[in-house]
């Protein structure tokens, strides 16, 4: 079949242009008949350019840029709360078989000021904030008993076997050192014109290093018995909570939150006893374990437009924060037992905050 020539069918295309260009023109001309209507003229709203509103355009990133910042500074005073704090047992008489009698003498941790410390970033519109917190608390205490006349001091902290079980005197040393870093995204709602509620979840960071140290002179120590049992904890987690305020006007509300937590940590803990100069246990134990936090707190609050004053009394309570290896077998030296203990804070707290 013969070619048809690229010319060809250029010149086919001009043809059907100029056939179908002159219909067209004619299609937009008035009808004919000397109907003169004409098409509406364009209003000045037709001639304005289209464009977006930019309020709806950029509506988030406004909100975000209406928001501001925030910071608080709280002075708590603590009551830090543990068992396994005792180190000695203060017996009137020494009774036959080397039977304990008597008061269970312990070094409890001695309340003290703490602080907390933190910022924010709070949005106007709809209520978001995002918050960090960074709580230091170090507190210690130490005590000391001596046998009465005619009685003894069980020491309770010794290993038992080697002949230290009383003696005259006993000093016990408590330390916590508690440091605590919150993180939290949350949102108000207001479900009635006079309450509003905070929810929030987040994460937490935890330092926690207990002491417990006793020290024995006197009796069948003659030479001076040394212990020391530390507990260390580093551990994070999750932490979710939330807290309402029932407003009662003038810039007073009541508030009442809580908060519980899940925190994955590792605990080192140890037991060293030196009699005299020699080392006669010398035991360590490192675990990865997850722990339970709760806190509850309620107060009374006043607010301003950029400032807030909350008072208020606080309960923290940490499950299991407590167990350290223990000898209490003196036929087998190898078996072990434990020192457990939750941990628990609790006291007033004032917090006061500025807006800018």
């Amino acid at each position: 079949m013969k070619r048809v020539p690229e010319r060809w069918w250029g010149g086919l295309a001009v043809l059907v242009l100029f056939i179908i260009r002159p219909a067209m023109a004619q299609e937009a001309l008035p009808p004919a008949g000397g109907d003169k209507t004409m098409l509406p003229a364009a209003t000045a709203h037709d001639r304005e350019p289209m464009h977006m509103d930019e309020g709806d355009g950029n509506k988030d990133g406004e909100d975000w840029m209406n928001g501001h910042w925030f910071v608080t500074g709280d002075w708590l005073m603590m009551f830090p709360r543990r068992t396994a704090n005792d180190f000695a047992i203060v017996s009137p008489a020494t009774l036959a078989g080397g039977v304990a009698v008597g008061s269970i003498e312990s070094a409890f941790l001695n309340s003290t000021s703490a602080l907390r410390v933190g910022t924010g970033y709070r949005l106007s519109e709809d209520g978001l904030e995002l918050r960090a917190n960074y709580t230091y608390l170090y507190t210690e205490n130490s005590r000391g008993v001596q046998a009465p006349p005619g009685g003894t001091v069980f020491a309770t902290m010794v290993a038992p076997g080697f002949g230290t079980d009383q003696v005259g005197n006993a000093i016990g040393e408590a330390s916590l050192h508690y440091n605590i870093v919150d993180f939290e995204l949350g949102r108000t709602f207001k479900p009635a014109e006079c309450f509003s509620l905070w929810f929030s979840g987040g994460g937490r960071f935890a330092w926690i290093d207990q002491r417990m140290n006793a020290f024995y002179t006197g009796g069948g120590a003659t030479g001076g018995d040394n212990v020391f049992n530390p507990v260390d904890f580093t551990g994070a987690g999750v932490r979710l909570g939330a807290e309402g305020n029932y407003h009662l006007g003038k810039g007073f509300s009541f508030f009442a939150r809580g908060y519980g937590s899940l925190l994955m940590g590792d605990f080192h803990n140890s037991l060293t006893e030196t009699l005299g100069a020699a080392t006669i246990v010398a035991v360590s134990d490192r675990y990865r374990q997850v722990v339970p936090v709760t806190e509850l707190g309620i107060g009374i609050a006043w607010k301003t437009e950029s400032f807030k004053a909350r008072i208020g009394y606080e309960i923290t309570n940490w499950f299991n924060l407590v167990d350290s290896p223990d000898f209490s077998n003196a036929v087998n030296q190898g078996k072990l037992s434990s020192r457990t203990s939750d941990l628990s804070l609790d006291g007033l707290a004032l917090e006061l905050e500025f807006d800018f």
